[in-house]
């Protein structure tokens, strides 16, 4: 007979002869021992954490253990009989049905393993993990007989261990668990360094090969059964890998996987993390095999069975599990009681008190102490079972110390990663630089809960680091660590965290804090894709009993990393913004030093916008004249003098002052960062001790010296290149407006010297035109008007015969009229007597009138008051018009000119329109090229009243010119 079937049939006629009264037994004492030996056999039973059921074909429970009570809440009469497919899931019962099937089909005693949800009586249902074994042709069992075990608690622990698995995927790599990713068709695209220890290979060699492919024969079947079976509906999936090494050492891994699918459900990759299951397995397989040897089901329970007095606490009986749970062999802990063991008493008081009242105690934790005195955690389960007349207990405990301190582990790193989100989120939300260094320093020490905090930017260019920021380390910012110096060198020079435990008497601790008073310290590297940022250091004092761990080593590690990207992000800003300002400033510069060409704006706005870039004290601009002599003309600052305009009187000799004459020689920049060391500084102004820091730069444009620009700092050494670099660059824009300026204010010289000529000048020809005009009006007009009545009183004289003479005489008499008028014509042309004692009005009408009879052209001249003109803008006029109707006689063609005389806005206008041919259209306004000969000595005249000229004309739409003269000029 198998030993199995053995083993049910002894478990039969052993629960019948503790159960059943013997009845050839009549002595009360042995009828109590049987009894009392039936209760111990119950407990067993009934107060384990299995339960143990007989299952008919008919899925009927023939059998069901006590134990049913306090693990399901149902008793053993209520299921006995029931079919057990009611207990079942509704979602299970097939997966229940068939394994049930297949096992009776089978025949044999092949064992059947399978998780199913179990019903509680309170209607929640709990994981349960069932084993079994068909004894359907056992004469007394006849049926399936199955053990079950609670994996509620398993389940939910793996379940949450999942569900925080993404939180962690930064830990990965540090991962105790095996873990990896891979396609479909079993490709690994990802191992961490756990899953690459288990092949001794190396992430690079494992990536890329096919671990189902890599399989033989059956294993490679069942691999790629269970890769093909991940779908929507089956994302994850548990299965248990076995391994033999070359060495014939067998290992058993458990895979948990699951299903990375798209948005159209399909599988495009699976993750897996695994875990060395061996002990587990071994545990199981020891299970087993006490469930096949009754015998020895007591001492191979995995869990930890003892036997004691409730009163004592004495040990009655225990199993090798109980005694190595708390440290101790099973001999030392006979001798010893179950008092002792508890780490707090009033856990182990609350514990009997309740076990006294209700007669059991159900998975309470409870805290142990091993006999090394660690401090250990166990579930324990205990029912108070009478046995002869001392009441003992019977208490199943479990080790759970190492999910205890997982799940402790787990909080921890919960609470750390919330941390570090948080502390992330805030560093992102920072790009002022200086209040970012701040938060860094104050947030390791509210994380690490340390209470000195410090951070060193690191000088690549250098090979050093500064201390940035610090709390109440006992060193100064701006300090500088060589590289490899103290705490913070070290870890830039190792590009790792450094922990030490006593800095006083740590070896490479810095000479200039050999003395502080710092006990523990830690520091890690601030690295930005392998880019060394900076160091971010914390530390103890000397009475602080604080040590650093290798956790606080992890954290900081993980908090200057995220401080690392977020420093280098807010510089970046910082980079960014400053070259925005400085890029704004030199354009509006530009801007100021082209918006003007008046030399001292220009000066003025020039020295503004560079204290934008450059924060002078004082600054001047010097300008050479007289050969090497330097004479200031514009300055700004020098608030704090006691007589800031003593800087404007200044002039120097260049060939008197070495720094000047290498300026000027060697055409560069020149900077002393301290003048009162320098032995060539020139002190002689009544404050140029204020003067420490001086900065100079030549002014140069189109290749001429033109000066020079000076900047002074009473901090010495304050000028920086990039201070240099800025003045350097604005000052060939500054020399250029400057020499533009100097231009312009000698072309507006020369241009107002030539209008006063050409004043002048117009003024002489009027005065001459004036002279010219009387002469001809009464000189030559009185002479021609004599030799007219002479000649008419000489024909009057003359016979009547003959008539030729007559008519010779009548024709010298028309001729001198004709030249009479004609005397008197010019001499209205070149200066109208009339301009003098007439209006202004009748003056311009008479003109019009007298061009409408000779040309016959009319001429339209609506009548309107005229203001009161001076003599230039009456001359200017009467020659606009002069000039505009003889080119509108010689070019013009036309039928009809219309003249008006009028004011808008401040301004007389006087337009001459006429209907002729027209002309290409010109600019408005004049200018050369514009007009004739004629009208460019109106638009002359007329820019010396301060007024213009303007001509509208298109072909064949007729001309319009316009003359304006400010009211001013009237």
């Amino acid at each position: 007979m198998p030993q199995s079937n053995r083993f049910k049939v002894f478990l039969d006629q052993m629960w019948r002869a503790l159960t059943e009264p013997h009845p050839g037994i009549h002595d009360p004492a042995t009828r109590r021992a049987q009894e009392h030996s039936a209760d111990y056999f119950r407990a067993l039973t009934e107060y384990s954490n299995d339960l143990i059921a007989v299952i008919q074909p008919d899925a009927t429970l023939r059998y069901i253990s006590p134990s049913i009570q306090h693990l399901l809440g149902y008793a053993p009469d209520e299921l006995t009989g029931e079919s057990v497919l009611k207990l079942v899931h509704p979602d299970d019962v097939p997966a229940a049905i068939h394994a049930l099937q297949e096992r009776l089909a089978e025949g044999g005693v092949a064992p059947v393993r399978m998780e199913l949800r179990v019903r509680h009586k309170d209607g929640d249902y709990r994981a349960y993990e069932l084993r079994g074994n068909n004894q359907l042709t056992h004469p007394l069992i006849q049926g399936l007989i199955v053990n079950a075990r609670d994996i509620t608690n398993r389940q939910r622990a793996a379940e949450a261990l999942r569900a925080s698995e993404a939180r962690y995927r930064a830990l990965v790599e540090d991962a105790g668990e095996m873990i990896t990713r891979y396609a479909p068709d079993g490709t690994l695209t990802f191992v961490n360094a756990a899953y690459s220890r288990l092949f001794g290979k190396t992430p690079a060699e494992l990536i890329g090969t096919n671990f189902v492919e890599q399989r033989a024969g059956e294993q490679r079947a069942q691999l790629r059964h269970f890769v093909d079976a991940f779908s929507v509906a089956t994302p994850i999936q548990t299965y248990e890998f076995r391994d033999e090494a070359p060495n014939g050492t067998v290992r058993w891994r458990q895979w948990i996987d699951r299903a990375l699918l798209d948005e159209n459900g399909v599988v495009v990759e699976i993750q897996g993390v695994g875990r060395d299951i061996t002990a587990l397995k071994l545990a199981e397989e020891e299970l087993r095999k006490s469930e096949q040897k009754f015998s020895k089901f007591f001492h191979a329970n995995p869990a930890g069975i003892g036997i004691g007095e409730i009163r004592t606490g004495r040990f009655l009986d225990m199993n090798e599990r109980y005694a190595e749970f708390f440290g101790y062999t099973r001999e030392e802990l006979m001798q010893s009681s179950a008092i002792d063991l508890w780490a707090d008493p009033r856990d182990r008081d609350g514990v009997i008190a309740q076990l006294r009242e209700t007669g059991s105690v159900r998975n309470v934790e409870g805290r142990f102490r091993r006999k090394t005195g660690e401090i250990i955690y166990g579930l324990l389960s205990m029912e108070a079972v009478p046995l002869f007349e001392e009441p003992v207990a019977i208490a199943m405990l479990i080790d759970i110390t190492e999910r205890k301190r997982a799940e402790v582990e787990l909080a921890r790193r919960a609470s750390e990663f919330q941390a570090l989100y948080e502390v992330g989120r805030d560093f992102a939300e920072l790009q002022d630089l200086p209040k970012l260094l701040q938060t860094i320093v104050e947030r390791a020490e509210h994380l690490l809960r340390s209470s000195n905090g410090a951070m060193f930017h690191y000088d690549p260019a250098q090979q050093e680091l500064e201390i940035t920021y610090t709390t109440r380390i006992p060193t100064n910012r701006g300090m500088r660590i060589k590289i490899g110096e103290g705490l913070s060198g070290r870890v830039a020079q190792l590009r790792a965290p450094v922990r030490v435990t006593d800095y006083a008497t740590w070896e490479h601790r810095w000479a200039k804090t050999a003395r502080v008073n710092l006990r523990a310290a830690i520091g890690a590297p601030m690295l930005y894709a392998g880019e060394l940022i900076g160091v971010l250091q914390l530390a103890e004092d000397q009475e602080s009993p604080r040590v650093f761990t290798q956790a606080d080593e992890r954290l900081l590690a993980l908090l200057a990393t995220q401080a690392a990207g977020a420093v280098r992000n807010a510089r970046l800003f910082e980079q960014e913004q400053r070259a925005r300002q400085i890029a704004e400033t030199l354009r509006r510069a530009g801007s100021a030093l082209s918006a003007s060409l008046n030399l001292q704006t220009v000066l003025h706005s020039f020295l503004s916008e560079l204290r934008v870039l450059v924060p002078y004290d004082g600054a001047n601009v010097m300008f050479l004249e007289r050969g090497d002599w330097l004479v200031v003309v514009a300055a700004a600052g020098y608030t704090g003098w006691s007589n800031p305009d003593v800087i404007r009187a200044i002039t120097l000799d260049v060939k008197t002052l070495p720094h000047l004459r290498h300026l000027f020689s060697a055409r560069e920049s020149v900077t002393i960062a301290d003048t009162h060391l320098d032995p060539g500084w020139n002190h002689r102004l009544a404050e140029g001790e204020k003067i420490r820091n001086w900065l100079g730069v030549p002014l140069i444009a189109g290749g001429e010296i033109l000066g020079m620009l000076s900047c002074d700092k009473a901090t010495p050494g304050f000028f920086t290149a990039e201070h240099i670099r800025m003045v350097e660059a604005l000052a060939p824009q500054a020399a250029a407006a400057m020499q533009n300026a100097r231009l312009f204010d000698q072309i507006n010289d020369q241009r107002n010297r030539l209008r006063l000529l050409a004043h002048q000048a117009i003024n002489t020809q009027e005065r001459e035109r004036a002279r010219v005009s009387r002469e001809l009006h009464d000189q030559a007009g009185q002479t021609l008007t004599a030799l007219t009545i002479g000649l008419a009183m000489i024909e009057s004289d003359l016979p009547k015969k003959p008539a030729t003479l007559r008519a010779q005489m009548a024709d010298v008499v028309d001729m001198a009229n004709t030249t009479l008028e004609d005397v008197r014509r010019l001499a209205r042309a070149l200066r109208p007597p009339a301009l003098d004692a007439a209006s202004f009005d009748l003056v311009l009408r008479e003109h019009c009138a007298e061009f409408t009879r000779r040309t016959r052209l009319p001429v339209a001249f609506p009548s309107i008051e005229i203001p009161e003109l001076s003599d230039p803008a009456k001359t200017t006029l009467y020659r606009f018009l002069q000039e505009a109707l003889t080119n509108i006689l010689k070019h013009a063609h036309a039928k009809q000119v219309s003249v008006e005389l009028n004011t808008r806005e401040r301004m007389l206008y006087f337009s001459v329109q006429d209907d002729g041919q027209g002309m290409a259209q010109r600019p408005r306004g004049g200018g050369a090229g514009t007009t004739g000969i004629g009208l460019l000595g109106i638009e002359e005249r007329l820019g010396l009243l301060g007024g213009r000229l303007e001509i509208d004309s298109r072909p064949g739409a007729g001309t319009r010119i316009t003359a304006w003269v400010p009211v001013e000029a009237r």
